[in-house]
């Protein structure tokens, strides 16, 4: 039975003195940087990576999020008004989009979707169903944007009462022109 004691006394004492030692072991060690663990590259890029994260909290302060919900809201805007104009019309309209379409697009993209009469001799009308907007990111100097369009409309062909359906995917350049996005090219991706 003495031995037992014994056991279990040199036992209680060496854990003792290894707690103890782990306890020291621990506190030295929880001062010191983990860049001691890392090689030469991780520290490399790890300190890259804190230079990106200033520069892009440098970004976040100087272009506040308002000014770039403006400019999506203001090409999103554009970008409708240029699907109505092109993709919605009767005899009614005609005129009026034809007359307003230098507020949307340029000279070039007015003869391409305003040349044709057909519109003002009653013959069509065109209606647009859905319309989605996938514009890109925009940056802060940003002078010039696609904006690609999905565009499901109607045709009706007044003289023979035929209605057809229609699905578009178009690819929209805008400039920045003055304090407004005008549309500048136009390619049909389907």
């Amino acid at each position: 039975m003495d031995s037992i004691k014994a056991f279990k006394y040199v036992s209680m004492i060496v854990l003792t003195f290894l707690l103890i030692g782990n306890i020291f072991l621990y506190i030295q060690n929880n001062g010191e940087e983990e860049a001691f663990s890392l090689s030469e590259e991780e520290v490399l890029e790890l300190r890259e990576l804190r230079e990106e994260n200033e520069r892009l909290r440098y970004l976040e302060d100087t272009n506040s999020l308002t000014q770039r919900e403006e400019r999506f809201i203001q090409l999103e805007g554009q970008a409708e008004r240029f699907i109505t104009s092109v993709f919605e019309q009767d005899a009614e309209t005609y005129q009026e989009k034809k007359a307003a379409a230098d507020q949307v697009m340029n000279e070039e993209m007015q003869e391409r979707f305003f040349s044709a009469d057909m519109y003002g001799k009653n013959e069509v009308q065109t209606r647009i169903q859905e319309a989605n907007y996938y514009i890109e990111n925009i940056e802060e100097n940003q002078n010039e944007i696609d904006i690609v369009m999905e565009v499901s409309h109607e045709i009706n062909y007044i003289q023979t009462d035929m209605t057809e359906e229609s699905h578009a995917f178009i690819r929209v350049t805008f400039e920045r022109k003055d304090e407004s996005w005008i549309a500048t090219g136009f390619r049909d991706l389907m």
